[in-house]
């Protein structure tokens, strides 16, 4: 009937279809004949799409494992919605590949309070995030996080990189807290820095400094997978280790652009492709598991300048020597 027609595509264009739900439904056209040669078609749109929130059973989500982190970005948006768009300012979009299909969501926070809606392509977001349906929530367990989800190649990203490297505070809002296994045993011992041989030039300078330990183990990894994380990386990354004992600097250069890889002392002959500076206690918590790249750059305790992209493989570097025993 005419009533049922206008019901179904209503909930069409409001994506509470259930198992009947098209996707990316935009237009909806209703044709109706009655008796006597009456004929009525009726074009429908959707009105307010500001309004609808984050389809709870459409064909399209049912089916999403991770269909739960949209729910609670939601959530948060509703009670924190203000702060999140004035700390990361701009949309995101999610591209979530599911067997054969792909669901797109929104995530608006550069405008208003926020919101997170279905992509109807009519917003062109500033940063796109790819990913499968299981690492997503993977994610959101806690199981996976973005920069390890990165360097696996298991989430993709196009767009603004700047506004990817924020993308840590959006996860870290929904995603179930894993109490990180420090390195060290005890925050005095972390505290003090451990005498050793001199058993490079690199060491005379690394032994002045708390985070010194860092770039010993990076050279030791060099000397063992330099060449692998040369095909990995291809870049030049620059270190600048700020507020050390007697308020000195101390700057590095990590080389994985030219086989089979090394670090030195940056005496200025060699121009870094991206450059981080941070504190040298703050790459000692880094060190110690008690923070991590993106926190530390989402809370500007690390700074980055020169390709971002390149910014973006550093997880490879300290996921490698967080792996292995830290001496401090």
């Amino acid at each position: 009937t005419g009533i049922a027609q206008c019901a179904e595509l209503s909930w069409q264009l409001r994506g509470e279809a259930a198992k009947r739900q098209v996707s990316n439904v935009k237009y909806a056209l209703q044709h109706n004949i009655g008796l006597g040669g009456a004929a009525v078609v009726g074009i429908y749109k959707l009105g307010f799409p500001q309004s609808v929130p984050v389809p709870k059973s459409t064909a399209a989500t049912s089916i999403l494992k991770s269909v739960a982190f949209f729910e609670q970005i939601e959530a948060k948006i509703s009670q924190e919605g203000k702060a999140m768009v004035t700390k990361i300012g701009s949309i995101i979009g999610f591209n979530v590949a599911c067997s054969d299909k792909i669901v797109s969501y929104v995530i608006d926070l550069k405008n208003g309070t926020g919101s997170v809606k279905m992509n109807d392509g009519s917003i062109k977001p500033d940063c796109t995030i790819s990913i499968a349906d299981d690492d997503l929530a993977k994610i959101l367990e806690g199981k996976l996080n973005m920069m390890s989800a990165f360097t696996q190649k298991k989430l993709k990203i196009s767009g603004n990189m700047s506004v990817a490297m924020k993308l840590n505070q959006l996860f870290a809002s929904v995603a179930k807290k894993v109490e990180a296994k420090p390195l060290v045993p005890k925050e005095t011992d972390a505290a003090k820095p451990v005498s050793q041989p001199l058993s490079s030039e690199l060491a005379k300078t690394t032994i002045k400094h708390k985070s010194g330990q860092f770039f010993d183990e990076v050279e030791a990894k060099m000397k063992q997978e330099g060449p692998g994380y040369v095909s990995k990386v291809n870049a030049v990354i620059g270190f600048t280790i700020t507020e050390c004992p007697n308020n000195e600097t101390f700057s590095y250069i990590l080389n994985l652009k030219k086989a089979p890889g090394s670090i030195s002392v940056n005496d200025g002959s060699t121009k870094a492709d991206v450059t981080i500076t941070l504190k040298d206690n703050d790459m000692l918590e880094i060190l110690g598991g008690k923070l991590n790249m993106m926190s530390a750059f989402t809370k500007k305790k690390l700074k980055i300048s020169g390709n971002m992209s390149v910014a973006m493989k550093l997880n490879q570097i300290f996921s490698s020597v967080l792996k292995t025993r830290s001496k401090l």
